[in-house]
């Protein structure tokens, strides 16, 4: 387009310079246009001036819809349940309910508040943030109210030093990458926590693509193939289905868990579109990040143990029994742990992903609002997925590994071992919280008492 000047000539259109209200001319008058260009605003007035009051839409809800949105939350329902049913957001109805008058009705604060929440601290342990600890409150005590300033106020009251201390740690999270999934189990990613695989101990995680909701955190002893999938992969799959992908990194540990997603593909004849397993470098698999979750909130008790052990010249990773004893007695513990932190995360509400809005949110219910559209791939049942990959490959796959000869001087004598396992459990004691407790505060002669009578 051009522009006028003062002396009626048209010239083009400069677009390398920044247009300017009046730009002098050779001549040294001054251009300016005849017109201005109307604001959104105003045309957007003088179209609805224009339109016939006949052609005026009725608002959706200012009838039937606001009526039925104020009976269904006086007989009880929730917001969300209310939107779900009427087809409209959780705001609106909630924008119909304060214009009605009405207020949702508050759950009780509960009446030792203080001591509830110090108890959760002593539990999770310095690591857990706010979020994390109001996400663990909600879960594990759903029918009562945890203010968000009441529960800062007590977190700084309690442990003002660990407090600070996270607040300089939070700031160096590694950022969250862009990626999108449409829907629940449109990709499920899976990676294992190996920081101190030195005394075999492995942490499995399974975080689903779209919800960013945990499916899975498994303690393992070891990272074969076969435990992979049968302690952890397995069990997943059995309860909420196949992911339409897998992904993983480039391990040698996932060869059966792979196997066993192309073959159920394959049943399903679904092979030719998405792969059902896909290996990708650890920089793109987004469980990557939760890693860090698991290091902080689980595995840092558990490296402060190894060294007040190695400290009293207790556990040596150069010894195989003691790195042997030290696994299996340690395993149910960090379990507990990561039990808890599976249910803090789930619950506890996430930010949205960088350039992704609308994918914060709540696990919990993320998971209901983004369900699988259907038709889920199972594994065959009653198959024995580790035979038929034997059979496939011609590779036989390790079952006991490699440092069990030299660590288990009782791998002959089953008895024996169940007699030592009674003892060790006796030690421990039916509670494994109170025995993570005192591993949270560095008190260890429970757990010195066991792992010296495992090791007879």
């Amino acid at each position: 387009r051009g522009h006028w000047t003062a002396d009626r000539g048209r010239v083009a259109c400069d677009h390398s310079r920044r247009r300017t209200r009046s730009t002098p001319t050779a001549a040294g008058s001054t251009m300016r246009p005849p017109y201005r260009r109307l604001s959104l605003l105003a045309t957007a007035l003088l179209v609805a001036t224009a339109l016939p009051s006949s052609t005026a839409a009725r608002w959706p809800d200012a009838g039937d819809r606001a009526s039925a949105v104020v009976t269904l939350f006086a007989a009880g329902v929730t917001t969300a349940a209310i939107a779900a049913a009427e087809g409209c957001t959780v705001r609106r109805v909630q924008q119909i309910v304060a214009e009605a008058g009405m207020q949702p009705p508050a759950l009780p604060l509960h009446p030792h508040f203080e001591a509830v929440v110090q108890y959760e601290m002593l539990r999770h342990g310095p690591n857990y943030g706010f979020n994390m600890l109001l996400g663990a409150l909600l879960s594990h005590w759903p029918s009562w109210r945890w203010p968000r300033e009441r529960v800062v106020a007590e977190m700084r009251r309690v442990d003002p030093v660990a407090y600070e201390a996270r607040r300089q740690w939070a700031t160096r999270r590694i950022q969250r990458g862009v990626y999108f999934a449409p829907h629940f189990f449109y990709s499920l990613h899976i990676d294992l926590a190996c920081k101190i695989q030195e005394y075999h101990v492995y942490c499995a995680a399974a975080q689903d693509g779209c919800t960013r909701a945990i499916i899975g955190l498994t303690a393992l002893s070891d990272k074969m193939p076969i435990t992979v999938y049968e302690q952890f992969f397995e069990p997943i799959a059995r309860v909420h289905g196949l992911p339409d992908q897998v992904v993983t990194d480039k391990g040698n540990e996932w060869r059966l868990l792979a196997f066993a997603c192309f073959l159920a593909a394959r049943l399903a004849q679904r092979l030719g579109g998405r792969l059902p397993h896909r290996f990708t470098s650890s920089q793109h698999n987004i469980v990557e990040r939760f890693n860090f979750e698991i290091n902080m909130r689980v595995l840092a008790p558990v490296r402060c143990l190894i060294n007040a052990m190695e400290r009293r010249r207790l556990l040596s990773k150069e010894e195989p029994r003691q790195v042997y004893a030290f696994s299996l007695v340690v395993q149910p513990l960090v379990q507990y742990g990561l039990n808890l932190l599976h249910r803090s995360w789930n619950a506890h509400r996430i930010s949205a992903r960088k350039g992704c809005p609308g994918t914060g949110g709540v696990p919990n219910k993320r998971v209901c609002t983004h369900p699988h559209p259907g038709a889920q791939a199972q594994l065959p049942a009653g198959v024995d997925m580790a035979a038929l990959y034997e059979a496939a490959n011609q590779e036989p796959l390790r079952r006991v590994p490699e440092y069990t000869a030299a660590a288990e001087p009782l791998l002959a004598h089953p008895q024996l071992r169940a007699q030592r396992a009674a003892a060790v459990a006796a030690i421990v004691g039916p509670d494994i919280g109170a025995a993570w407790m005192e591993i949270i505060a560095c008190n260890y002669a429970r757990f010195i008492h066991a792992y010296l009578t495992f090791l007879g």
